[in-house]
């Protein structure tokens, strides 16, 4: 994408293009206007010199040739001029001017626009009924067009002139308008890294004021991230502490160890330390790949086939515990859903499950359409507790098993991705826990 470039100057160019644009058009009307009056005043006063020419030949006034040309003529005097034809067309008397009218002009009546010797003319002819002579009255169309050019440009000269001055004002006011952008700047430059608190939006212009809004919630955002992601940390130091020290007591103390079974057990028991650090850390790289993750792709999900394959994977882990894993209801019509993520829901759900009910339990996984529910007769969870155990790192005050706190943590984020309600309840039977998850699109 380009880079935008200097707003200031933007404007200035902006401004200045639309005052030329302007003054050019205002020009075209002005100039379309004068040159329409001045051809009224010209058309006038050519009817006006013709007439008089008219009555001063009826009068039998002096052949010009009489009266020598002055020495000092007007520069406009050779562009006008005229000619007077008897009844029968003979020139009788002309004006010196040039071009000049040998023969009496076709059409000789009232103004026409006419070309002779290359020039355009604007011509009047008048004739007297007494007499019988014709008076042909011409003007060039040079005269008009220069007159209006002056008129014109007399008054656009002085903006041509004042344009430097004008583009100097316009820098300056926009640089006064532009004053609490730079204002701003500063003050967000002037701010540390951890400093995310709002900007305060009473100094800034109205059209500003929608960005600053967006930037404010973009900063609380970061704010919440920053501290939601130091919390983790500190609760994930705190979690992976005691396993690593653990693992530590129980290396230092197999090196110790003179006896080879007593060295094989304790190195079981760092094994044991190994496993449940491993098992933290993998759970915090979800938790942590989950809070990056703003919006997924949706796509069909056979809950059948999930439940079964799910099933099949716990079997070992429900054995081992002599607990009895049982399928009910289907899900005939698939859900949308992102399938990795559901399988590691799932998987929390059931791990749990199986973790905090008694050996001799059962856990259940019961199917409804959009509807997917996990139901054990463990010891079931306080209904004081259960909003506090969606938290991370959050265990229940009278659970004796090794687990985390990150499970139920893990399972409300990805129904929160799928835009899923999930919820903790008692099991049918009145003894164990029921979670249930529901999506709201079949």
């Amino acid at each position: 994408m380009a880079r935008a470039g200097s707003l200031k100057w933007q404007l200035l160019l902006t401004t200045l293009g639309v005052i030329g644009a302007g003054s050019l058009l205002i020009g075209a009307v002005l100039l379309a206007h004068a040159r329409h009056e001045i051809d009224e005043l010209f058309d006038a006063q050519l009817a006006q010199m013709a007439r008089t020419l008219l009555v001063q030949g009826q009068q039998g006034g002096d052949d010009d040739a009489d009266h020598p040309a002055p020495a000092h003529r007007h520069e406009y005097e050779r562009k006008i001029g005229f000619a007077l034809f008897d009844h029968d067309g003979r020139l009788l008397r002309s004006s010196s001017s040039e071009p000049a009218f040998s023969h009496l002009p076709d059409d000789c009546e009232g103004f026409h626009s006419r070309k002779l010797r290359g020039q355009r003319l604007r011509t009047f002819c008048a004739s007297d009924g007494d007499s019988g002579h014709i008076i042909v009255a011409w003007q060039n169309h040079a005269i008009r067009n220069e007159l209006a050019g002056k008129i014109v440009g007399t008054i656009f000269l002085p903006v041509l002139l004042g344009i430097p001055l004008l583009a100097a004002l316009v820098w300056w006011s926009i640089g006064r308008v532009l004053q609490p952008l730079t204002g701003l700047s500063q003050q967000i430059g002037q701010r540390s890294a951890r400093d995310l608190a709002p900007i305060d939006p009473a100094s800034v212009p109205d059209e500003i004021e929608p960005i600053i809004s967006k930037l404010n919630q973009l900063l609380g955002r970061i704010a919440s991230a920053l501290e939601q992601e130091r919390r983790f940390t500190a609760d994930a130091a705190h979690e992976l502490r005691t396993p690593l020290a653990a693992l530590q007591i129980q290396i230092e103390v197999a090196q110790g160890q003179p006896d080879p079974q007593a060295s094989r057990i304790t190195l079981n028991k760092a094994l044991v330390a190994v496993r449940r650090a491993t098992s933290l850390v993998e759970q915090l790289l979800q938790l942590a790949r989950l809070d990056e993750v703003s919006g997924i792709a949706l796509q069909p999900v056979a809950l059948d086939e999930l439940a079964t394959a799910l099933l099949a994977d716990h079997a070992d882990m429900a054995a081992h515990k002599q607990i009895e894993l049982a399928l009910e209801g289907s899900a005939p019509q698939p859900v949308l859903g992102q399938c990795d993520l559901l399988q590691i829901m799932l998987r929390n759900l059931l791990t749990n499950a199986i973790q905090y009910t008694p050996p001799g339990g059962q856990v259940t996984l019961q199917l409804a359409p959009g509807r997917i529910e996990v139901i054990d007769n463990g010891p079931g969870i306080d209904t004081g507790e259960r909003q506090r155990l969606l938290q991370r790192f959050a265990r229940g005050s009278e659970v004796s098993n090794s687990g985390h706190g990150l499970g139920l943590s893990i399972v409300t984020r990805i129904a929160e991705l799928h835009q899923a309600r999930f919820e903790l309840a008692d099991a049918p039977t009145g003894h164990g826990l029921r979670a249930t998850v529901e999506f709201p699109h079949a």
